[in-house]
C-alpha cells in the first residue's frame, strides 16, 4: 500500500501541483498535448501517459508484498530526490520550463548548450 500512497502523491506533486504553481507563477499551463498526436514525439508522450495510467491502476488494484525496512527508507530516498529535481529543474528553467514540446510556440525559447 505504500508503494502506491507514495506513487500517487509523486504523481499529483509532478502533475498536479508543479503545473498549477507554474500558472499561478507565469499566466499558462506547462502541458503541450495534441489529440490525436501530430508528431512521432506526441506519441511517445500519449504512450507514456498510458504507460503510468496503467502503472499506478496496476500499483492500486494488486499492492505488491511489503517492503522491509531498508526498501522503504531507499524508496522515500528516490521519491524526495524525484520531487526535489522537479522543484530543481521548475526553478532553473523558469517560464521556460515545459511538460513536452510545441515548436510552434513562439513565446518559449528552448534551453539548450
Amino acid at each position: 500500500m505504500w508503494a502506491a500512497v507514495a506513487w500517487s502523491a509523486y504523481l499529483v506533486i509532478a502533475f498536479g501541483v508543479t503545473p498549477a504553481l507554474f500558472r499561478r507563477a507565469h499566466g499558462r499551463w506547462p502541458f503541450v498535448t495534441s489529440v490525436p498526436p501530430c508528431d512521432r514525439y506526441a506519441l511517445v508522450e500519449q504512450v507514456y501517459a498510458c504507460a503510468l495510467m496503467a502503472y499506478t491502476i496496476w500499483l492500486w488494484l494488486d499492492p505488491p508484498a511489503t517492503p522491509g525496512r531498508w526498501w522503504l527508507i531507499a524508496g522515500a530516498l528516490c521519491w524526495s530526490c524525484g520531487v526535489a529535481l522537479i522543484a530543481w529543474s521548475v526553478r532553473t528553467l523558469g517560464p521556460h520550463w515545459r511538460i513536452g514540446q510545441d515548436e510552434r510556440d513562439a513565446g518559449v525559447a528552448y534551453v539548450h548548450v
